[in-house]
């Protein structure tokens, strides 16, 4: 993966602050880009039928392979 590519996966989806009690402040990430792509691919392949054989690791693996791809394809509009 390209190191643009890399820095793009790395950027938080869902960001949140609060504001919380005694002008304390709490921040939540949440997941990084890259993580939520590959959560979409991994709702979009084991919504297929033809997967119910394909071992949960090899899902996984074919997840983040997507993910993957598709940050090295927003990488080079930039």
């Amino acid at each position: 993966m390209t190191e643009k590519a890399r820095e793009r996966g790395e950027q938080n989806v869902y960001p949140l602050k609060i504001d919380g009690e005694n002008d304390t402040v709490m921040i939540h990430f949440g997941m990084n880009l890259r993580e939520y792509y590959a959560g979409l691919a991994m709702q979009g392949l084991l919504s297929a039928p033809n997967t119910a054989n394909i071992p949960k690791e090899n899902i996984a693996g074919m997840s983040t392979v997507y993910a993957d791809a598709l940050l090295e394809e927003l990488s080079k509009d930039e």
